[in-house]
């Protein structure tokens, strides 16, 4: 059923990466499981400065690549397959530090925020949350505000601060997902 389909939109996502040249996604499942802890092994904080002075992704095949990574990221949501939304969303955050800042960077930071979390890490994914939050302004992207804000305040801030005080949030994120067309991400919001 859905999860056959969810597991075909990888391997074409894999290739589609493969034939890019830009990332390589283990087809063994140990192997995913095993690049995706290595990864995330790897993932250090960075400083607000760094990375508020990191320039716009201008080349056409890393932002194809982070576009594709996130489709990854939905697809391995869906199927439960946690390795591989940790594997692609180090992979997103890596290619933003190397590569500069996209609207979908925020998605990067904020699954690792729920990982951390996950992790019972909450000051960390915390950090990782406040970070694709400062990144918002600059990026002006209404689809990318609602999804950040709805995982920030959904899955990670409430384990920092009352729930109550991250309902204007989940609003705001559900107003801008409406408003832009993302219907994915506003229903997402609506509960």
């Amino acid at each position: 059923g859905n999860t056959q389909k969810t597991r075909v939109a990888v391997r074409l996502c894999a290739d589609i990466l493969d034939e890019l040249g830009t990332f390589k996604i283990p087809r063994n499942s140990l192997a995913q499981k095993v690049k995706a802890v290595m990864a995330l092994r790897k993932i250090k904080d960075v400083q607000l400065e760094i990375l508020h002075a990191l320039p716009l992704m201008e080349d056409h095949t890393q932002l194809a690549t982070i576009h594709i990574l996130n489709r990854v990221t939905s697809y391995a949501t869906l199927s439960g397959d946690t390795f591989l939304l940790i594997l692609a969303s180090c992979a997103m955050f890596n290619k933003t530090l190397k590569h500069g800042l996209c609207p979908l960077s925020t998605s990067a930071f904020t699954t690792i925020a729920v990982v951390r979390d996950a992790m019972g890490n909450f000051q960390g994914g915390k950090v990782f949350c406040d970070q694709a939050l400062s990144l918002l302004p600059r990026l002006d992207s209404k689809s990318d505000l609602s999804r950040t804000y709805f995982i920030s305040y959904f899955f990670v801030k409430t384990w920092t601060m009352p729930f109550k005080n991250c309902l204007k949030y989940l609003q705001e994120a559900y107003k801008a997902g409406i408003e832009c067309g993302d219907t994915e991400s506003g229903w997402h919001r609506m509960w």
